[in-house]
């Protein structure tokens, strides 16, 4: 039901069960916040969403109260922005002053209301505890001296990902947030995934920066540096560089690094073609009990390795996209440095795992997240608008549509089926090309079909605390899915810990997903099998024990 409120004198649409807030942002009002998480419950917790309403002595948070239709309400009024005033100064008072060296600086949401809010002086003594940033994770970068306690760490590890390695350590103004048991971050209970780093506000958290390692290797004359580059970076990029959001700048980044003195840049998006074609042939000849569960994702590997060891039979036995490509660049040239450039801050961990080498040696020497890629671009001068498309690298520089949409949610289900329809129905595989149910924005998409004479039914989960419930669940089913895609940032890759960060992130991930599904609309190779440097890399394909993963049970600390 709508009614009509007052909102700085003008009167606008509210509906009923909204808060304040969100009758707000609907109506193109803002409002700062700090600790509000949309979709989430709200806490309240940091104040700076206050707002004056008449009838109420003081003010009250706009986040967690319930819009009436009687309200009158000022949202810039002296005395609220007086308030919102006060909370960044307090925040500031135990916030170190080292903007210029942090990696969020320009991209900062405390240091951008400290400029809307024109303070320009620090107003209460500092007292910053002492803090010791922790570096010991592969992926994952902690500086508990940025934090300011908003909670969004915790709550997306414990609620979206339900994992639960932050929390609140003590009370009152020693309160700190920590790790599990605080522990230093690689002996935590983190899987790698980084939605805490895109949650964070400030610079307490973020990546661990590969771009010098990739520096010095352009510069050793002992080997080659060799490029995977992957087209959800490619259409995450253009909005880090002003540009609009979901533009494809796939063939630009590769311009971008032959001028930098990459060596060889391939296509990520081949080890997807490979991983749908290797998965369709286990899903064609598999009984009709058994369910396969995707193994893509590393962040969702390490997942089931602490908290589900229990489904780690039912993981497919197929290397992740990386792995497999990465592979086979090993075999042909040993000499090589390879990097990925992906939006997922779990390829960091992923280069740790035996999955990622041959004879002890690593098959991919470093992953750049979409961050760094950016950085790493203007670290070397780069002017992007100067440069023409180029085309990446044969014999692994061609990727069919099917091999895109391993950006997205469902995407990965959708690949594998094309190459399923090759197997079972050679005659129609250009079938089933575009399968809506699996491009639906829900967290839990299922797709039933028929296919050789047979029902299948496929799965795909986003977001860790949803693939848990599902698999509680899957035990008691009568009809078991045949396959399980599983993406432990919500949304999927277009959504991954290493991509650009904005306040205001649901438009760029939908922009981002559109812009992979017309990618795939005007390729004209569709189906895996169809790709000629999938046949390349048939004709020179590894042994099988070089395909397959290793899984390993983790005593992860609760």
């Amino acid at each position: 039901m709508d009614f009509n409120i007052e909102v700085n004198n003008i009167p606008i649409k509210a509906r009923k069960g909204e808060t304040i807030l969100q009758a707000l942002q609907r109506n193109g009002i803002s409002v700062p916040t700090l600790c509000y998480m949309a979709g989430q419950l709200p806490t309240g917790a940091c104040r700076m969403c206050v707002v004056e309403v008449d009838g109420y002595p003081g003010l009250i948070p706009s986040c967690s109260h319930p819009v009436e239709d009687w309200m009158k309400i000022q949202t810039h009024s002296p005395r609220v922005i007086q308030a919102r005033k006060s909370v960044v100064e307090l925040l500031l008072a135990s916030h170190p002053d080292d903007c210029l060296y942090c990696v969020r600086n320009g991209n900062c949401e405390l240091q951008r209301y400290a400029e809307e809010l024109n303070v320009r002086e620090r107003k209460y003594p500092s007292r910053a505890h002492p803090a010791t940033i922790d570096k010991s994770s592969y992926s994952i970068v902690r500086d508990p001296a940025k934090c300011i306690l908003c909670g969004r760490c915790i709550r997306v590890c414990e609620e979206i990902q339900s994992v639960s390695t932050f929390d609140y350590v003590n009370r009152g103004n020693v309160m700190y947030i920590g790790t599990t048991l605080d522990k230093p971050m690689n002996i935590s209970n983190c899987i790698d995934c980084g939605q805490c780093a895109i949650a964070c506000p400030t610079g307490a958290l973020y990546e661990k920066d590969n771009t010098d390692i990739v520096h010095k290797a352009l510069y050793n004359k002992n080997v080659k540096v060799t490029a995977l580059i992957d087209h959800t970076t490619g259409v995450s990029v253009a909005e880090e560089l002003g540009m609009k959001p979901g533009k494809d700048m796939t063939h630009i980044i590769v311009a971008a690094l032959r001028k930098i003195g990459v060596d060889i840049i391939y296509n990520y998006n081949l080890g997807g073609d490979i991983y749908a074609r290797e998965m369709a042939k286990l899903l064609s000849n598999k009984n009709e009990e058994q369910t396969y569960i995707s193994t893509s994702c590393p962040g969702w590997i390490k997942f089931v390795e602490e908290f589900l060891p229990e489904k780690i039979t039912m993981l497919a036995p197929v290397k992740s996209p990386m792995e497999i490509l990465g592979a086979a660049i090993k075999l042909e040239n040993n000499d090589i440095f390879s990097v990925a450039i992906t939006p997922c801050m779990a390829k960091k961990a992923e280069l740790a795992r035996p999955c990622n080498a041959i004879d002890g040696k690593e098959v991919i020497n470093a992953a750049l997240t979409t961050r760094e890629l950016v950085r790493f671009i203007r670290l070397h001068g780069i002017d992007i608008d100067q440069l023409e498309p180029e085309l990446t690298n044969d014999p692994y520089g061609t990727a069919t549509g099917a091999g895109l949409l391993f950006g997205y949610a469902g995407g990965e289900s959708e690949a594998i089926i094309r190459s399923l329809s090759h197997i079972l129905e050679p005659d129609t595989s250009q079938g089933k090309l575009k399968i809506s149910k699996l491009r639906a924005n829900k967290p839990v998409k299922e797709y039933t079909f028929s296919l050789g004479g047979k029902q299948w039914r496929f799965v795909a989960i986003s977001g860790l605390a949803n693939a848990r419930a599902y698999m509680a669940n899957l035990g008691t089913m009568k009809q078991k899915p045949d396959y399980i895609e599983v993406m432990a940032c919500p949304g999927g890759c277009i959504n991954g810990g290493g991509q650009p960060i904005h306040k205001d992130n649901d438009k760029y991930i939908k922009a981002r997903q559109k812009s992979i599904i017309e990618l795939d609309e005007k390729e004209s190779l569709k189906s895996p099998y169809r790709n000629p440097a999938v046949v390349k890399w048939e004709q020179s394909r590894p042994d099988d024990s070089l395909l397959k993963p290793v899984f390993v049970q983790r005593d992860a600390l609760l």
